[in-house]
């Protein structure tokens, strides 16, 4: 895509007349100047002639070439005008002529193209080549001497032009290259424009199906419940697994609703973060007790603005994973502490812990260490911290456990309080 782009820039830029217009007054100086110094008419014309030719050729052959095939067919044109360009050398005197210094444009010109591709090295090596074949013409074929007039005169001809026309193709090329990537950026920004719209849109789709499946799930837990009383021995424990799947998918519909809920509708006031804090240990006690978890709780009074039920929310998802991955007679521990900026909140397990490549993956949606998860708790803990301003960074040794660290500064970046006074 960005040489397609770079490409069609470029054949539009080398097609323009300005360069070719300078290579013509070139030769027609040339040509000028070689009739003052009584140079046989016919190498006139030939030096009139060719430049005028290979620059109707390639402004011809560039506009009708497509934009892929640029590469390939500004080569052929830069082969032939090498050629061109050695013919005017061989007949105005050859190496000791003053038109020798072209020869450096022909070596030069493909570097701001191509830049280090093949072709580059086989154009300078054929420059070469192109030298020593010139170095060895007889005298017949070189001409006659120049005056010394003539001589000065076109080198200095020769040398200015050369610089222009460099110059006028190496902004070419600048410009080209500057507008590919331009052209390059709007499409990528429009390509993310539309992702994001469709995403939006599922995401509204899909959360909608899923809060529609939530009454389904209810009914058919309560019948399975029902009918497990009134069944026997071993239709319960069918029935059980029953109950337990559709649990399971009530808690994924759960964290998926949660994760797919807009990030914009927080509800900032003053919030005591060690109260949200013991809240969470007081909603999560029963699932600690019930895992055999030693739940434990150190906390530093500390007021932040922040929405303190999204807080929740994000504190419960992450002190539930610790939990569910601490075994027996282990220890979850929460600690809240004020600091220079905000507050912080720790939370560290005795679990099993992650290696470095499940780390790197944390937090990504639908990954998860455990068989039951679905990684969105992760994901959704991490937004809603980040709306907040704030950061959650994980640190965990495999069978020693891990450590959460939630940095929350004193006021969300770009938010006012809607209500100073409440603190909850």
């Amino acid at each position: 895509m960005w040489r397609t782009l770079r490409n069609r820039h470029l054949a539009a830029a080398t097609g323009g007349v300005r360069a070719h217009v300078a290579m013509m007054f070139l030769s027609a100086a040339t040509g000028f100047a070689l009739f003052l110094g009584d140079f046989p008419l016919w190498r006139i014309i030939v030096v009139i002639a060719m430049p005028a030719m290979m620059g109707a050729l390639e402004m011809t052959f560039v506009r009708r070439i497509r934009p892929e095939d640029f590469d390939r067919a500004y080569m052929k044109v830069a082969t032939f005008g090498l050629l061109i360009i050695g013919l005017l050398v061989a007949i105005t005197n050859g190496l000791r002529g003053p038109m020798a210094p072209i020869l450096l444009l022909a070596a030069v010109m493909p570097l701001f193209i191509f830049g280090g591709r093949r072709f580059v090295y086989w154009q300078q090596l054929r420059v070469l080549v192109l030298l020593g074949i010139i170095g060895f013409l007889p005298d017949e074929v070189l001409g006659p001497p120049l005056t010394k007039e003539a001589h000065a005169a076109i080198m200095i001809l020769t040398v200015v032009s050369s610089l222009i026309i460099l110059t006028m193709r190496v902004r070419q090329f600048l410009t080209a290259t500057r507008l590919g990537l331009e052209e390059l950026d709007r499409m990528r920004e429009e390509r993310l424009a539309e992702a994001e719209e469709r995403l939006q849109r599922m995401q509204s789709v899909s959360s909608r199906i899923a809060h529609e499946l939530k009454n389904p799930l209810a009914a058919i837990k309560s019948l399975v419940q029902l009918t497990k009383k009134s069944s026997a021995e071993k239709d319960q424990e069918r029935l059980s697994v029953v109950e337990d799947e559709v649990a399971r998918m009530e808690l994924i519909l759960k964290d998926y609703l949660s994760f797919s809920r807009p990030l914009d509708d927080l509800k900032i006031a003053l919030t005591e973060v060690a109260d949200a804090v013991a809240d969470v240990r007081e909603i999560l006690a029963a699932r600690a007790e019930n895992a055999d978890v030693n739940l434990e709780l150190h906390a530093t009074p500390v007021a932040v603005h922040a929405d303190a039920r999204r807080l929740k929310e994000a504190l419960i998802n992450l002190v539930s994973n610790a939990i569910e991955a601490t075994p027996a007679q282990g220890t979850v521990s929460i600690v809240c502490s004020p600091t220079a900026s905000g507050a912080q909140m720790v939370v560290r397990d005795t679990g099993r812990g992650m290696s470095a490549e499940a780390l790197l993956r944390l937090g990504t949606p639908y990954f998860t260490t455990r068989a039951e998860g679905t990684g969105l708790g992760v994901h959704l803990a991490r937004g809603v911290v980040a709306q907040h301003g704030g950061t959650v960074n994980y640190a965990s040794t495999v069978g020693v456990g891990t450590t959460v660290t939630i940095s929350l500064p004193a006021q969300p970046p770009g938010m006012e309080p809607k209500c100073e006074a409440e603190v909850g």
